[in-house]
Formats: C-alpha cells, sequence, structure tokens
C-alpha cells in the first residue's frame, strides 16, 4: 500500500511541476534557491511514518463512511429545503405577477368605462340616439343611407381616441348597428355576451369582454377578416326611463389589452392572458408560432388567438406533436379555466397542462366586474430549472462521493501540503525576466505565446517562447531570425518587438507588442465581405508594412488573414498589423541561411500560397507576397477563400491549375471592376504578370474609385458597435458592413504561434 501512495505522490508531484512551467520545462528551483527533484518534493510532501499520516490511514475508510453517510443526509435535506422554498418564491412570484396586471388591467377597463359614459352624457346624444334607434325598429331594414347624417352624434367622434378604440357603434336593445363610424357595420349586428346586456339594461356601463366582428372593417391586420374578436366599452341609451339601445366603443382586443399583458412576461415561457367565461382566449397568445404549426390557429398572419383558441387542455404536449382531428369544443377547460371560470382565485405550483399541453405554474382570478378571468403561468421547466439544475448536480455528487470516499483524507491532505510548496514554485516559474506571464494565446510549431505584463511599467506584451525541449538547429536559428528581422521593421504597420533572449532554463523568447483586436480571418469569418472601401483601407497598409520589409530584402511567404490583426487605439482606428515573420525568407541571406526558409512539408498557408511557392518554397520572391496580398483582398471583398477545397493538397492543385472566379461571379453579387481588376491581377499564375512591386500594387489601389472613402469616422463608428454591444452578441453584421452585433469577448488575440 505504501508503495501505491508513493508512486500517486511522484506521479502527482511531477504533473503539477509540468503545469506550472509555462514552458514546458522545470527550472528546478525552490522558494530558497536550493535544487529540488520532483522525488525530493514529493517526499517532503508526504512521510508515511508520520504519526498523523499513520492515524489517517487507520481511521480513513471509518471517517470516509461517516462523510459519505452524511452527505448523503445533508444532500437530500438540502433538496428537500429548496423544493420547499423554490415552490414559495414560484408561487410568489406568479401571485405578484398576477396581481400587477390586475391593477393594471382593471384601471385600464375602468377608464373606458368612464370614457363611454363621459360621451353619452354630453348634451344631444341620448335623444339623437334614441330617436335614431326608434326610427331603425319601423324600418324592416336599417343601412348607411337610412343613418344620414345626424349631427347630434357628431360629438362621438370628438370623444373617441383612436389609438385605444377602432370605431364606435350605435345598437339597439337587440343588438343591430343602427349608426357606426365605420359604414360597413350600419345594418350588422353583434352577438354581446349576456351579462353585458343586462348591465346595459339596469343603465350600468359595462366592458363586453368579447365577440365576432361579422365583417371586415380594416384593410390589414386582425380585423381585416370577417369573425375576427372585438371588445366594447358600453353605456345605456335610455329614452324616457327605458332603456333603448348601447353606444359601443370598439376595441381590438389584439391592441392595447394585449399590449398591456405582455409588459410584464416573465421569463422565456411566462405570459398574462385574459379569457372569457366559456373559456376562449381574449388577449393574444404569446405563443401563436406554436399554435399556427399545431394547426389549432391559421397560418396567416391576420388570423390572431382572441376568440380563435380554447383555455382547454389538448390532452398532448403540441409542441412535440401536432394534434390530429383536434376538435376544440370537446376538449377539458384547464385545471386553472375550469376554476377560474367558476368565479375562483387560486394557484398552482405543483403543475397543470395549459391549452398547449404544456405543464405549467400558475395563479389566476376572475374579474367579476369585467366577466373575465386573468391568468398568470410560466412552463414549469423553465420555473424550476434552478431546482432541476441544482437536484442533478447533488445527484452527481453523491454518486462521485460514494466512489470517492475512500480517497478523500488521502487526496485531501496530499493536495493540502503539494499546494503550499508549488504555489511559490509555479509564482517563480510563470515568470520570464521582469515580465509576469499570464494566459496562453496560442500554440504552434514555432513556439507558445503568453500574455504577460512588465513588473515596472505595467505594459500589457505578448510573449513567445520556445520552449527547450522543442529545440533543434533549426527551430532555433529561425526563431532568432524571425525576432532579428522583425526587430529590424520600423513600419507602423508592422509589429513591434521589444526584447530577445533566453531564460536560466534555456527557453528562446521574445517580448512583443499585445494588440487587443481580431484577426482578418476572424473578421471574415464573423461579418462576412467587407465594403470595397475598408478593404483598400485594409491593403495598403499591408503593402505599406511589405514595402519596407521588401526594401529590406526581406520577404514574409505567410501573407493570410491569420496573420493580419485589425485594432482600434484612442486618435486611430482600423490600425492593421502584419504577425508572424517566422517563414520569412532573406533574398540576400547566404546559402546557408536559406537553408532555413525550407521546412519538412509546405511552407505557408496553401490557400494564399503562390503557384511558384507550391512547386518549390525556395523559388518564392517578392511577388509571392504580392499573390497573398490579393488572396487576402479577395477574401475580404466576397467574404469568401479564393477555392473551395477541404484538404491542402487539393487547395495546391488548384494553385497549380485552376484560376479563381472573379469576387464578384464568386458570390453573384455586383463588385467594382476596377478593385476586382487589381485583385486578379496579383492572383496570376505567371508571376511576371502581377504588379512589379507592392509599391505597384499600392498605387493601383490608390487609383480604384472607392479609394479614401473609408476614412476614420467609418472606422470609428464600426468599432463603437464593437465595443459598446459586444456583450450581447446574438447576430451577425450584414455584407455592407454594417453590424446587426458584434463579436464576443474572445475576438479579442494576439497573434498565432508558428
Amino acid at each position: 500500500m505504501r508503495s501505491i501512495f508513493n508512486k500517486i505522490e511522484t506521479a502527482l508531484a511531477s504533473h503539477l511541476m509540468d503545469r506550472a512551467d509555462p514552458s514546458g520545462t522545470h527550472s528546478h528551483r525552490s522558494v530558497s534557491g536550493g535544487s529540488v527533484s520532483n522525488s525530493a518534493i514529493a517526499q517532503t510532501l508526504w512521510t508515511l511514518n508520520h504519526p498523523t499520516s499513520a492515524l489517517a490511514r487507520k481511521l480513513g475508510p471509518w471517517i470516509a463512511a461517516m462523510f459519505a453517510i452524511a452527505l448523503i443526509v445533508v444532500a437530500l435535506t438540502v433538496v428537500w429545503v429548496l423544493r420547499v422554498s423554490m415552490r414559495q418564491w414560484v408561487g410568489d412570484l406568479m401571485r405578484s405577477n398576477l396581481a400587477t396586471n390586475v391593477v393594471i388591467l382593471d384601471q385600464w377597463l375602468s377608464d373606458r368605462q368612464r370614457e363611454v359614459q363621459r360621451i353619452t352624457a354630453a348634451p344631444g346624444i341620448q335623444q339623437a340616439s334614441a330617436e335614431l334607434i326608434a326610427e331603425s325598429v319601423q324600418r324592416f331594414q336599417w343601412s348607411a343611407d337610412d343613418a344620414g347624417n345626424r349631427p347630434a352624434l357628431d360629438a362621438i367622434d370628438d370623444g373617441w381616441a383612436p389609438d385605444i378604440y377602432v370605431g364606435w357603434t350605435l345598437l339597439d336593445r337587440e343588438g343591430h348597428i343602427v349608426a357606426s363610424s365605420i359604414p360597413a357595420l350600419i345594418g350588422q349586428s353583434f352577438l354581446i355576451p349576456a351579462a353585458t346586456t343586462e348591465k346595459a339594461r339596469l343603465g350600468q356601463p359595462a366592458i363586453s369582454p368579447g365577440f365576432a366582428c361579422p365583417i371586415a372593417i380594416q384593410s390589414d391586420g386582425p380585423l381585416s377578416i370577417a369573425g375576427s374578436a372585438l371588445m366594447a366599452a358600453m353605456a345605456p341609451i335610455v329614452d324616457q326611463k327605458q332603456w333603448v339601445g348601447t353606444l359601443a366603443l370598439l376595441i381590438d382586443p389584439s391592441g392595447p389589452p394585449s399590449q398591456l399583458l405582455q409588459v410584464s412576461r416573465i421569463g422565456q415561457t411566462g405570459e398574462v392572458y385574459a379569457f372569457d367565461s366559456r373559456g376562449w382566449l381574449i388577449s393574444e397568445s404569446r405563443f401563436e408560432t406554436q399554435l399556427r404549426a399545431a394547426k389549432i390557429l391559421g397560418s396567416e398572419s391576420a388570423i390572431r388567438s382572441p376568440l380563435r383558441v380554447a383555455v382547454r387542455d389538448p390532452g398532448i404536449d403540441i409542441t412535440q406533436s401536432t394534434p390530429s382531428n383536434l376538435s376544440l369544443a370537446e376538449l377539458p377547460l384547464t385545471v386553472m379555466a375550469d376554476e377560474a371560470t367558476r368565479g375562483g382565485t387560486g394557484e398552482n405550483v405543483s403543475g397543470y397542462n395549459d391549452y398547449r399541453g404544456v405543464q405549467v405554474v400558475g395563479a389566476w382570478t376572475w374579474l367579476g366586474n369585467h366577466s373575465m378571468g386573468l391568468a398568470s403561468e410560466m412552463n414549469a421547466e423553465e420555473a424550476y430549472a434552478p431546482l432541476n439544475l441544482m437536484n442533478r448536480l447533488l445527484l452527481a455528487l453523491l454518486v462521485v462521493a460514494s466512489l470517492a470516499a475512500g480517497f478523500l483524507i488521502a487526496l485531501a491532505m496530499l493536495l493540502r501540503r503539494m499546494g503550499k510548496r508549488l504555489r511559490t514554485a509555479q509564482k517563480q516559474q510563470r515568470r520570464i525576466g521582469h515580465y509576469q506571464l499570464g494566459e496562453s494565446l496560442g500554440r504552434g510549431g514555432m513556439g507558445a505565446v503568453y500574455r504577460a505584463s512588465h513588473d515596472l511599467l505595467g505594459r500589457e506584451v505578448a510573449i513567445k517562447v520556445l520552449g527547450s525541449a522543442s529545440q533543434n538547429s533549426v527551430s532555433v536559428s529561425r526563431f532568432e531570425r524571425e525576432a532579428q528581422l522583425t526587430a529590424s521593421l520600423r513600419h507602423p504597420n508592422t509589429i513591434d518587438l521589444y526584447d530577445f533572449g533566453r531564460t536560466d532554463a534555456g527557453d528562446l523568447f521574445y517580448v512583443m507588442e499585445y494588440i487587443k483586436g481580431i484577426t482578418l480571418q476572424r473578421l471574415v469569418d464573423r461579418y462576412g465581405k467587407q465594403p470595397p472601401a475598408r478593404v483598400i483601407h485594409l491593403l495598403l497598409q499591408i503593402c505599406g508594412s511589405l514595402s519596407e520589409a521588401h526594401r529590406r530584402g526581406i520577404i514574409h511567404r505567410d501573407i493570410k488573414p491569420a496573420n493580419l490583426m485589425i485594432s482600434t487605439e484612442p486618435g486611430m482606428h482600423d490600425v492593421l498589423k502584419v504577425l508572424d515573420f517566422g517563414l520569412v525568407k532573406d533574398v540576400v541571406a547566404s546559402s546557408a541561411e536559406l537553408g532555413l526558409t525550407t521546412s519538412d512539408g509546405i511552407t505557408g498557408t496553401p490557400m494564399y500560397m503562390s503557384p511558384e511557392t507550391v512547386r518549390d518554397a525556395t523559388a518564392s520572391n517578392q511577388r509571392s507576397d504580392l499573390y497573398a496580398v490579393g488572396g487576402v483582398g479577395y477574401a475580404l471583398l466576397s467574404g469568401v477563400p479564393m477555392f473551395d477545397s477541404d484538404t491542402s493538397v487539393d487547395v495546391c492543385m488548384k494553385q497549380l491549375k485552376e484560376d479563381p472566379l472573379r469576387p464578384s461571379q464568386r458570390i453573384n453579387r455586383k463588385l467594382p471592376d476596377d478593385l476586382q481588376n487589381v485583385l486578379m491581377s496579383c492572383l496570376r499564375k505567371d508571376p511576371d504578370q502581377r504588379p512589379h512591386s507592392v509599391d505597384d500594387l499600392a498605387a493601383a489601389l490608390r487609383s480604384c474609385d472607392d479609394a479614401g472613402h473609408w476614412d476614420d469616422m467609418d472606422a470609428l463608428r464600426w468599432w463603437s458597435l464593437v465595443l459598446d454591444d459586444r456583450p450581447t452578441r446574438e447576430g451577425r453584421p450584414d455584407t455592407d458592413g454594417t453590424h446587426d452585433s458584434p463579436p464576443n469577448s474572445d475576438g479579442e488575440a494576439i497573434t498565432t504561434a508558428h
């Protein structure tokens, strides 16, 4: 048993020491500065003959068993307490939301009653209305021509608000319309609910909860279809103390009433809705899309749920399967609707089926003064999502605790002792000179890149490290040459290099500026094709960096969107930096140095390699870089690379044998011909047919019509959207450069390691 513990401890110590060393090698320095081996650390952290260790081994199984039992008891208690508390919280939430909406809706409906009562109380309205109703009773038929022009009723038009009501009607005792602000309704009839008619007979204003409109009264929207739902604020018309008719202000239930109830929706599935005594919806359902998919509601957008969807239990979850031959009238009312239509008020946090067959929790009440019910519901799955998650976590915890009970004591002691010593060692090892290393930004064949900060200056930098385990004569020479050539370049569009050296452990490193921005590859992937003016603006910056490099006899050889970053700085926006000179070729170097440019395989990225480089990596020249610049411009302008292919071999074959389509043909959209011509000239197979130099390419870009049309203000607006909206990214900008949503936080990067 001791030998097993020794092996476990030594393996853990070695693993943790490896994790503490960012470069992959151990500095082998203790806190005091002496040399300490992994085995020595392990022996220090775990002494088997120590009395405490012996006692732990003796009592460990009993302690672990008691701990596991206690954990199970605690977990079950926590589950019970959480369930009770969660049910109480859900009930309070539903009741509170319902009470708020009851107050809001009751106030709004009462205001409508007062308005219609005020209109009927205006001078002359009662008498003129009574006379018109009396005339209509004496006619066999009644039309808009019979209603004629009644100046005394003009005051009605002045009294109703078009943003609340869709019109008004004057009805006799049987519901026949004898006058209306909508002439097509005159001569029609409304089937007003009996409870509302009874209130009018008793001389009281009332709200009619819902009735069907016999004809279409609007050109679009819910009321553009006959049979759509209407509500009405109604007041009696009295002649000689006898009720003779009713003035009704018509309300679209899909309008203000539904909008009021939509304001306080909870979560993703919560809804508050009104319904009548027969169980038909009065307000709009939140789930009309689901109802249309289940064929409960018609497919036309103008067909809305009021008076077309019943609060009845379909018996199946219509969001999971489509019901067949479903007759709403034959279905039972939901638990909520059955109690509410009997005049009850209540809640149910255990769960019941709603009118979609989905398990919900809710609270409800009956508004007797308005003859309608109001319910606040939410999917039970969403309401109890935190509890369900906690149950799963606790169950997983119990399983893990049961399986690992025998190892908890030993593991806790081992990790605590090792942790104390490794914290100091790790702090020492995660340093290079005056720089404190942070998280890894990338890793590749030519080393790893870390984010770091200077101890005294506090400046953020990026440090590229070539670990000693990855070093050989070729990689060391390449790494040193990359650092030296990068440091020799001073163009503002070339990444700056600050320092270069070797650690005590033998790791090579160089320090470069840290760029908070996004690569052109990420720009294209997330935002698609870019405006031509911006493409020119970015390509000119690439040309500026390459111009200096080419004048010094340096060929980059790996120009691609992933090695080009844009960022924003105070006073400067859309600043491009050329990164990663790890594959550069010095055309004036010796033959021995030129051999460093040849790797064991393809040198560069096939999609942006010139044909001559595909044939022979040593044959690349300055015009090979121009080919890559053309490929980058192609991707920016069209949003897609030059060729479609899944493998590097296929891409290389296409580079040798196929000419890329013009960007406009590739995406089937009109693009500036002058810019396309410049890009296609860079992509010619024969290097002699490409621009003679990067300066000639820059001149050709500046001669394009869109050159100079992307200025600092355009860039500022683009980056402002990126920085302001980054946390809420949900979409993708359009292809013209405007942005629905910017990248999330993982859009920040420094460079990829090669």
